[in-house]
């Protein structure tokens, strides 16, 4: 019997001074109802969240949002209320800082190549959390061809999608569903002002018009990441909880339970933000969702992390993958099988700088590869080794 995944998403950011949650007090004050049983318990099915916490890092001091920067302030705050009890996944959010560090244009940087940060919170990642993280969020929900790219190197699964499609996109049923509800958007007229006026609010920034406006995970081409393509790496679809042209409707959760209905495991996927009323956005997000599943009675639902939700959705097993590694004086080698993008990968902490090392030879014998990097004159307080398959399975080494 397919089953419907709730992923709930949690743009992790910290304190913003143009919010009601300026201080970590008021954000730690929420988070403690939210991780508490109680409110775990009060939507019918066990509440399973997902943390996607961004580093403020490469930022400028001068901070007009009152951002918390540096490495791991977001991430040690939010771990602090341990939301893993419940089954919850920590991912990864990453806002693209300008090379100068300024914040012009409200922080949005859509130049992938204009600094490679994102390559050191990566190593950071692996380095001192010992992990490396299978789920993407992009800050903004801005994406390009060029961190396509990149991602298909290092990350398997992005939650990015803002997509809704133009109002020309959508199906004809998806007009006959509006005009039958008039409850929802009532007459004619005023379905076409709708359409139109969600289009014009979007930013060119963060547009998706051009992807899937369904819940089918789709992999991107290397021509356009909002088209299907031949990439290995998987984009699902992430709709805001409340906003003004993205939000969650009632169609988007009825497109997902026909989707169920027609014996297709499905996620649906949506998303706020920890400087937001997360309690207030959570009961409008169950009160719509519940509109449509007692209509439904049979359904088989239940909310979940994204890893659990994607195994079952792409029938992903979970192994063990295989990696062996040797570390000599002079060279670092690495023997495994299969591997997804670039990995498998090998980071070092010399002082306070993180990298990457991209220097190796690889040779394959039979169905092992054997990759040596030369390491004579590095110098290496820690070293990490990563490797991650095509199925999402992922080993971590630190020494």
């Amino acid at each position: 019997m397919a089953k419907l995944h709730i992923c709930i998403c949690i743009d992790s950011e910290g304190p913003a001074n143009y919010s009601k949650f300026k201080t970590w007090d008021k954000i730690h004050n929420q988070l403690e109802i939210i991780n508490s049983e109680k409110f775990r318990k009060k939507f019918k099915k066990p509440l399973v969240l997902n943390w996607f916490i961004t580093d403020w890092t490469g930022w400028s001091k001068e901070n007009p949002y009152g951002r918390d920067l540096g490495f791991n302030k977001i991430y040690a705050n939010i771990l602090k209320h341990k939301p893993n009890r419940f089954g919850d996944g920590v991912y990864w959010h990453y806002h693209h800082p300008f090379s100068d560090g300024s914040w012009r244009n409200g922080g949005w940087n859509s130049d992938w190549l204009n600094n490679n940060e994102y390559e050191k919170q990566l190593t950071f990642w692996l380095i001192e959390r010992k992990d490396v993280p299978l789920f993407y969020r992009a800050g903004g929900t801005i994406e390009t061809n060029e961190q396509s790219s990149w991602l298909e190197k290092f990350i398997p699964f992005d939650f990015s999608s803002r997509a809704k499609g133009p109002f020309w996109n959508y199906k004809f049923k998806l007009t006959l569903y509006y005009l039958k509800n008039k409850g929802i958007v009532p007459g004619i007229t005023n379905f076409f002002k709708f359409l139109l006026f969600n289009e014009c609010k979007s930013n060119p920034l963060w547009n998706w018009n051009s992807a899937p406006d369904t819940w089918e995970p789709y992999n991107p081409s290397k021509k356009n990441y909002q088209l299907k393509g031949e990439m290995k790496r998987t984009i699902f679809r992430c709709l805001d909880i409340k906003s003004s042209s993205t939000n969650i409707s009632d169609i988007e959760i009825q497109k997902a339970i026909a989707r169920v209905n027609a014996g297709k495991d499905t996620i649906i996927s949506v998303f706020s933000h920890d400087y937001y009323n997360l309690i207030e956005d959570m009961d409008y997000f169950f009160s719509k969702l519940n509109k449509q599943l007692i209509r439904y009675p049979n359904i088989d639902w239940g909310f979940s992390n994204c890893e659990s939700a994607v195994r079952n959705v792409l029938n992903l097993k979970k192994i063990k993958p295989f990696l062996q590694s040797e570390i000599r004086k002079n060279k670092i080698e690495l023997r495994f099988k299969e591997s997804f993008g670039d990995y498998p990968i090998v980071c070092i902490k010399s002082g306070a700088d993180y990298s990457k090392l991209d220097n190796y030879k690889e040779v394959k014998r039979g169905n092992i590869k054997i990759r040596t990097y030369e390491t004579k004159n590095l110098k290496a307080d820690k070293i990490g080794i990563a490797l991650i398959d095509n199925s999402g399975n992922k080993l971590i080494k630190v020494i």
